[in-house]
């Protein structure tokens, strides 16, 4: 590639360029990121093998945006975790994580399903058979559609360990929730305890002041009661 307008209008379409091969005198093939080109009398003649392998490149294109999806639910994971390791600073932590812990699970619950799909339709893909002819020889070499649906393969198992690893963590997660939220709980109870000590021996120390008072009324009123007959019969109190 010379870096042209033409390069540019290229990468528009294919994105970035991998390869450019000459199938025949007349015919040029183009592969990049996202697509391929083909161009010449014959391009016609083995659509079979273009349609399987842009039907496989689809399905790669489809992981590369799963990979991102992933990438950002463990993110997200890693985030929570984080929460949970502060959690005693902010009492709506386990409210707050317990909502994005169930975001996460509807998430992972899609990614499991959407990997399952994927692999299905890998089944339903063919690899279509040699040609006869050197140009589709050459053009079922380049594309080796079979080796493409065996790495499409491996790479979805791969993300079905990754999303069996993020359903672990979100168990992890979970578990940690549970404990912290039993702790906060104890805590509460504690609190709650001591203060109701805190009122029971208020509630005693004032019934023993009330029980007192009503001693020293009881002997205020004997004394006045006395001086009060010594004062009407005039008994001497020396």
């Amino acid at each position: 590639m010379d870096r042209e307008d033409n390069e540019n209008e290229l990468k528009q379409v294919l994105g970035d360029t991998d390869a450019a091969y000459n199938l025949s005198p007349d015919d040029v093939l183009i592969v990049g990121r996202n697509g391929v080109l083909i161009s010449g009398p014959g391009s016609r003649k083995h659509e079979d093998i273009l349609i399987t392998y842009l039907s496989l490149l689809s399905r790669d294109m489809f992981l590369r945006v799963f990979f991102t999806r992933v990438f950002v639910l463990q993110n997200e994971l890693n985030k929570i975790r984080g929460m949970l390791a502060v959690s005693d600073q902010d009492p709506n932590t386990v409210r707050n994580v317990r909502d994005k812990l169930s975001v996460c699970g509807r998430v992972i619950i899609q990614l499991a399903d959407l990997l399952g799909y994927l692999r299905e339709s890998l089944m339903d893909i063919d690899p279509p058979p040699r040609p006869n002819d050197l140009m589709g020889k050459r053009l079922h070499k380049i594309l080796d559609c079979s080796k493409m649906k065996t790495a499409l393969y491996f790479r979805v198992e791969d993300m079905q360990g990754t999303v069996d690893g993020c359903q672990a963590e979100l168990d992890n997660l979970t578990d940690m929730t549970s404990v912290i939220n039993t702790k906060q709980q104890e805590t509460v109870f504690k609190k709650i305890q001591k203060n109701c000590s805190l009122l029971v021996d208020a509630s005693a120390a004032e019934e023993r002041a009330g029980a007192s008072l009503e001693v020293m009324e009881v002997i205020f009123s004997a004394s006045m009661g006395f001086d009060i007959m010594y004062r009407m019969f005039g008994i001497d109190q020396s």
